[in-house]
């Protein structure tokens, strides 16, 4: 790894230089966030790209049921809705994370403090509770690495505390293709063992039949929360979170020719195989936590398992070779941690320290998904058994000096280590015992100077180090053909820089901009496709540059505007090659020095004008979207086009003495000129099958009602 140059951080550094020291930083009723101090700071003052979504924007004539519905307000990234839910959402943040071709990886989500990250970097959207939600805050840049492996972006998802709003919500939303979620919250306080609970219930059910063919999804939440105050500024949290989502049918992709004549078909063998999935994820933990005083520390403990069944299109023939794990995924996993924070504050400066320990322990086996009789889309013989441990451990220490009023100083190192062990129990002639252990370690430091230029006006400038492990997917096989693991395989390393100005004026204004560039060496990228394998390699170095910015504007009580846009270069410095094997005919493909990265769009933007008038409960909204075209694979032989999308909505709110109730209902449509688009796609799809559609012109409607 090669250091960010002296030249990058003088650049980077400029505004922050030579200014004269006036008024405090920050400003009365700045939004409070902690996911990138880890304690309550305003954004004013702290040194990184930190927006926070409250719960009005979370729920305000929204479905709630993708995380991605209220993030398009936040810079830096890049939300792409498959429209397939069995294969979750994508989302990545300046191009980390671009590459998953299903659920999200390389960035950290947590929930109420519980990781829902698994110690490799993979994690899902879809347990995220959206209605129980009090706020949402997106961390980029130099202070996200600061989370570990993985963390190219961070996402934290907060539920209000229990007991304090008591009461039932009910909520209804209907929409087009059968779209329809019903979710009931109940909360009240109870006494127990001496101690005041605050306790919620949040049950949700979703259905669809879905815009594509060959796309049904159910799917069920729970959602628990306890709280109580035991004394001596000492409070407890205790969570549990459950998803259940049944035989989700996988619409696959479409190549560009299936996309042009009919982009709501279901893909090449999608019907043929019947390709679905089955999840069901229970995660239960609790927060001790003592606050309020000059010590502060919090103590994390949580466990869960996740069961998925999926059955994949796996052509009959392809599944012949002996080092085919077959066409039926089925994963039992269970997980736990535990992590441990000490701080302390003073005057001018304050300090925090904490260990944190992870592990996932999985069964991975694989069926054919045909049986001895040519039925297809069913669980055939076994083709791969083997248990996947993987540990993480951490210790990261992060102080904070208040140098004068104008004058902020954050530094941070942590050292990371993730282990990965593999029992391959399927050994078979052709089939080589494929256990392996490895162990990838890294420490990265991370330092932020933020300087107030006058009462409304913050600078600052941060540079950081980050790290991302493989997958235990992308660790199984090895380049070679030979058994084991694929311990040649390293993790990428990343270096950060960042620049921004925060800026407020009274209630009207506030706007936020950051300049950054990264640079990563060991990215991983594709080897080879062949016997049923794909194995992965580092592809060298590569390069994101960018701008983000934002802007709110609220004259009155009535108005407001919000514009959020990036400009994002990311590119392979270094090029490489693949190589895959089809009906025995070997082909090499070479990418590119220069080539963009596929999955990250150039440009971004996103602008909502919002009227709400308060006695008379109406509020209405007009949002428009862009997103410039992204290529679909690392060679940019294909690409999304770009498109723009035009939405509106309108609701009300009224207290119905009849029901002695508030009832809010709402309409709104989506996609108002019927734009017909890819709303995502398969990064690097073996069969060029890269392209996912999204929904043309819909209408929907929704209701909540409290008592």
């Amino acid at each position: 790894m090669h250091p960010v140059s002296l030249l990058e951080i003088l650049v980077f550094a400029v505004p922050t230089i030579g200014v004269p020291q006036m008024l405090a930083p920050g400003l009365a009723g700045e939004e409070i966030v902690v996911t990138a101090t880890r304690r309550a700071a305003r954004t004013a003052d702290t040194p990184a790209s930190i927006d926070q979504v409250d719960a009005a924007n979370i729920r305000n004539a929204q479905p709630m049921v993708n995380l991605t519905e209220s993030l398009a307000v936040v810079p830096g990234l890049t939300l792409n809705n498959r429209q397939n839910y069995a294969q979750d959402l994508q989302i990545s943040s300046r191009g980390f994370g671009s590459r998953a071709t299903f659920g999200i990886r390389g960035l950290r989500l947590l929930v109420d403090e519980l990781p829902a990250t698994f110690p490799d970097g993979q994690a899902q959207g879809a347990v995220v509770p959206l209605a129980s939600l009090e706020r949402i805050e997106v961390l980029r840049g130099p202070w996200a690495v600061a989370y570990g492996n993985a963390s190219g972006g961070v996402i934290h998802a907060f539920s209000a505390r229990a007991g304090r709003d008591p009461g039932v919500r009910v909520d209804a939303y209907a929409g087009r293709y059968r779209q329809q979620r019903v979710g009931v919250i109940g909360e009240g306080n109870v006494r127990l063992g001496g101690a005041e609970w605050g306790v919620r219930a949040d049950v949700s059910r979703f259905a669809a039949d879905g815009f594509r063919a060959h796309s049904r999804v159910e799917r069920s939440q729970l959602a628990l929360r306890a709280d109580a105050d035991l004394g001596d500024k000492i409070s407890l949290t205790l969570i549990l979170n459950a998803l259940e989502q049944p035989d989700t049918q996988d619409p696959l992709g479409l190549t560009r020719a299936q996309f042009d004549a009919d982009p709501r078909q279901a893909g090449t063998g999608a019907e043929q195989f019947n390709t679905r999935k089955s999840v069901r994820q229970q995660q239960a933990g609790a927060v001790l936590r003592s606050e309020g005083g000059t010590w502060e520390w919090t103590a994390v403990a949580h466990g869960g398992a996740r069961r998925v069944v999926q059955f994949l299109a796996t052509p009959v023939g392809a599944q012949t070779p002996a080092t085919s794990s077959g066409g039926v995924v089925d994963l039992d996993r269970g997980f736990s941690g535990a992590s441990l924070r000490v701080g302390q504050s003073h005057a001018s400066w304050q300090w925090l320290a904490g260990v944190e320990l992870e592990q996932s322990e999985e069964t991975r086996r694989g069926f054919n998904n045909f049986d001895d009789s040519g039925r297809l889309g069913v669980t055939g013989r076994l083709r791969r058994d083997e248990d996947t441990r993987v540990r993480g451990a951490d210790a990261w220490a992060q102080a904070t000096w208040i140098a004068s009023p104008a004058w902020r100083v954050m530094a941070g190192l942590r050292t990371s280590s993730v282990k990965f062990r593999v029992t391959d129990r399927f050994i078979a002639a052709g089939n080589a015992d494929d256990s392996g252990a490895l162990s990838q370690r890294a420490t990265t430091p991370t330092f932020g100077v933020l300087h107030s230029l006058s009462e409304g006006l913050n600078l600052y400038a941060s540079i950081g180090r980050g790290f991302e492990t493989p997958t235990a997917v992308e660790l199984a096989y090895r380049n070679d053909g030979a058994s084991g693991l694929n311990t040649e395989l390293r993790a990428g390393g990343s270096r950060h820089a960042e620049t921004g100005l925060k800026w407020r004026q009274g209630r009207a204004w506030r706007a936020n901009v950051a300049a950054f560039t990264v640079r990563t060496d060991d990215e991983i990228v594709p080897a080879s496709n062949a016997g049923g394998r794909t194995t992965f390699r580092n592809g060298g170095e590569t390069t994101r540059r960018g701008l983000e910015a934002s802007l709110r504007w609220r004259p009155d009580d009535h108005w407001q505007l919000a514009l959020a846009g990036t400009w994002l270069t990311a590119k392979f410095d270094d090029g490489f090659s693949t190589t895959t094997v089809v009906s025995g005919v070997t082909t090499t493909r070479t990418v590119a020095a220069g080539n963009a990265l596929p999955g990250v769009p150039s440009r971004t933007l996103n602008a909502q004008l919002n009227w709400r008038e308060g006695r008379q409960g109406w509020s209405a909204a007009i949002e428009a979207n862009h997103r410039s075209r992204m290529w679909a694979d690392d060679r940019n032989t294909a690409f999304a086009p770009a498109a723009t999308t035009l939405g509106a909505r309108v609701s009300h709110r009224s207290r119905v003495q009849a029901l002695n109730a508030e009832v809010t209902w709402y309409v709104r449509a989506d996609n108002l000129t019927d734009r017909r688009f890819a709303g995502s796609v398969i990064v690097n799809e073996a069969n060029e099958r890269y392209f996912e559609s999204a929904p043309g012109r819909g209408i929907s409607a929704g209701a909540n009602i409290r008592w």
